[in-house]
């Protein structure tokens, strides 16, 4: 059983995404475990909307320490992985000379905003958010959440803000009325507290 189809989506039960989460990041470099995560703003077992408007989706941010660079380099690895997926399939390099490495260029890779923010500057003067690296998250399908047993979580109540987490997330470029980022797709979220 594979836990991810061509979408992106889980297809395998809860229990059972805890043992392959970081199988399917070997598989696939656009997929990146982090192991360590704060939990901030949760969305995961009840949906929301922005702003009262718009679809319904389920999301949350991961608060990824500053000093876990092998996480953070993943992340931002993943996200230079969908950019170069998004060049090579739609053959598009933004009126530059098509190159194979393209996702290599900083300059090129800037072009596309992303959900990766410092928390620091995200937040400015707010102490709470300085030691982080934020990864804002959604998907529209309700994401795999267990707990540290690997058991389903479906109470809303047992998932709050500042958890300890380990999550599992997909980078994609995305693009709306013509323009382009790189979108962080929510798969599976396992609650350590």
């Amino acid at each position: 059983m594979t836990p991810y189809d061509e979408t992106g989506r889980g297809t395998m039960p809860t229990a059972g995404a805890c043992e392959v989460g970081r199988a399917a990041q070997e598989r696939d470099p656009a997929f990146v475990t982090i192991d360590n995560a704060t939990l901030m703003y949760p969305h995961l077992l009840t949906p929301t909307t922005f702003r009262g408007r718009g679809p319904e989706y389920y999301g949350c941010c991961l608060g990824v320490p500053k000093d876990d660079r092998a996480t953070i380099d993943r992340l931002y690895a993943a996200v230079r992985v969908a950019i170069d997926r998004y060049v090579k399939f739609c053959n598009v390099n933004f009126g530059r000379p098509y190159r194979n490495d393209a996702a290599e260029d900083d300059e090129f890779v800037k072009l596309f905003p992303t959900t990766i923010h410092n928390g620091e500057l995200e937040h400015p003067g707010d102490a709470r958010y300085a030691p982080y690296i934020l990864v804002n998250c959604k998907t529209y399908e309700p994401p795999n959440v267990v707990d540290a047993n690997c058991q389903p979580i479906t109470d809303p109540a047992a998932v709050q803000h500042g958890m300890m987490c380990r999550a599992t997330v997909w980078f994609g470029v995305y693009t709306y009325q013509s323009k382009c980022g790189v979108k962080c797709t929510l798969t599976d979220v396992q609650i350590l507290d």
